[in-house]
């Protein structure tokens, strides 16, 4: 199974994605007239604690999202009070040689990442489409699709 390295620095693993509107979105930005926003660059923290995928607010204004629900989360920082989040629909695409994961459709939340020195968390949602081997003593990760 192709892999993409990720070298473990001192956040952690950081992984860089291309996230941009949803792939039903495009279709209908299409079908509307309304211009496609370009995708953005990412560096996602790879989270195994995050049940789910968070992107920076910056991020999500970049791409003109309008937010599609909300979800309660439970954080170390929130302790046993839930904390509410928008959910948003974006495409991912993981780049990887010699392979890649593209994903049309992917409901993700919002946060506030940057003052972390990155755009936010890639959780078990993602994760668990792949597999991913932590390798401490060689500081690198191992995910592969």
């Amino acid at each position: 199974m192709p892999h993409c390295s990720i070298t473990i620095g001192p956040q952690g693993p950081l992984l860089v994605v291309y996230i941009g509107v949803s792939a039903p979105r495009k279709i209908a930005m299409h079908a509307a007239g309304v211009p496609i926003p370009a995708p953005v660059t990412a560096t996602l923290i790879v989270d195994t604690g995050a049940s789910c995928t968070s992107i920076d607010k910056s991020l999500i204004a970049q791409l003109g999202l309008k937010p599609t629900g909300e979800t309660t989360i439970l954080t170390p920082s929130t302790g046993s009070n839930p904390h509410l989040c928008s959910t948003y629909d974006v495409e991912m695409f993981i780049p990887g040689a010699p392979s890649s994961k593209h994903i049309p459709a992917l409901a993700i939340i919002d946060g506030s990442y940057l003052s972390h020195g990155h755009h936010g968390l890639l959780g078990r949602d993602v994760l668990r489409e792949g597999r991913l081997v932590y390798s401490g003593p060689d500081a690198l990760v191992m995910l592969s699709f």
